[in-house]
């Protein structure tokens, strides 16, 4: 006799993810979700201003770090779900949801790195001098210098970040087919 797939219901419990260590439920998922997009506004708010002063670019880099953390938790959960059960209707909203956060968050704060890059690297280096707890992230700044040659307008890499939505729908439509096309949970 076979063995017979179990349903995600039907697992031991300790055989599954402890997604509640990420978020109790949907519900605090939802809430940092929303502090998550604060967080891309409020770093928005810098556009046009970050070479202004070392404050600015200090301010811009660790909203950028809260900004990746909370995204990270958000798509590790949602995703994490959705791979519980492809066929869970709930969970597919929240991976589409999870998606649509990081695509939109990229779109938002695709001004960082070609502003960044306006920024004469004598003002960087004096910023970096003047103040102590800048010098952190000395080794992103090197990362987002060494890409100067790469980086596109403003304009065009706002374009480049909202092309990442069109790419992801593919492999949804993928898993769902999937899914379909196997009659059971996968």
């Amino acid at each position: 006799m076979a063995n017979k797939v179990l349903k995600r219901s039907e697992t031991d419990r300790k055989y599954t993810w402890r997604l509640e260590d990420i978020y109790p439920d949907a519900a605090a998922w939802r809430e940092e979700y929303a502090e998550a997009l604060k967080v891309a506004e409020e770093i928005e708010g810098y556009k046009g201003k970050i070479g202004e002063s070392s404050a600015n670019m200090l301010a811009v880099f660790k909203l950028d770090d809260k900004l990746t953390n909370l995204l990270d938790r958000i798509y590790c959960y949602a995703h994490q779900l959705y791979d519980q059960d492809t066929a869970n209707p709930e969970s597919q909203a929240l991976s589409g949801e999870a998606e649509n956060i990081m695509v939109k968050t990229g779109e938002m704060l695709s001004f960082i790195s070609p502003e960044m890059l306006t920024i004469d690297d004598a003002v960087v280096d004096s910023y970096m001098s003047e103040c102590e707890e800048l010098k952190l992230y000395a080794k992103k700044w090197e990362y987002i210098s060494r890409r100067k040659p790469h980086v596109l307008s403003p304009d065009m890499e706002a374009v480049l970040a909202s092309a990442e939505d069109v790419l992801e729908d593919q492999r949804r439509f993928s898993a769902c087919l999937t899914t379909l096309m196997s009659g059971s949970e996968q």
